[in-house]
């Protein structure tokens, strides 16, 4: 792990989240399935996708990188509901409470949420911590995950 990599992952607390959240919404529902198969198949490319941070025992070396055994990228997937009558203000509601809650430090750090009832369509939200990327290396990955043009 980098040093800049390192100090975002040091600085993150219960005051300071070093989150990146993003949401894309969509005109038609997405099928969770098809979404989980999506990102299976593109993120392999990025190995920080599949591994933890790994505290150091020495007081003064850094974190670093360890894939997680048995990785499953269905741990990283969730799909839930707004509840009704759905709408702006419950997925604004989501969004504020999954953007301060903390990610598994066991697990890796990132995670995606596929929204649905947001006016007829999905949401797509996903959560990675700055450890993992800055904003060029989420530009990379958002690139590999959509396609530029619509099906």
């Amino acid at each position: 792990m980098s040093a800049v990599d390192a100090a975002w992952y040091q600085i993150d607390g219960p005051a300071n989240t070093a989150m990146i959240t993003s949401i894309a919404i969509t005109r038609a529902p997405l099928d969770f399935e098809r979404v989980k198969a999506v990102y299976a198949q593109r993120l392999a490319q990025f190995d920080r996708f599949r591994c933890r941070v790994v505290d150091s025992r020495l007081p003064l070396a850094t974190p670093h990188w360890e894939e997680v055994p048995g990785f499953e990228i269905g741990q990283q997937l969730h799909h839930i509901a707004l509840p009704a009558p759905g709408g702006k203000a419950a997925l604004t509601a989501l969004v504020s409470d999954l953007a301060s809650t903390p990610l598994d430090r066991g697990r890796p750090l990132w995670e995606v949420h596929v929204v649905d009832g947001v006016d007829g369509g999905s949401a797509l939200i996903t959560r990675m911590h700055h450890c993992i990327g800055d904003g060029t290396a989420s530009v990379l990955v958002a690139r590999a995950l959509f396609d530029t043009s619509p099906k």
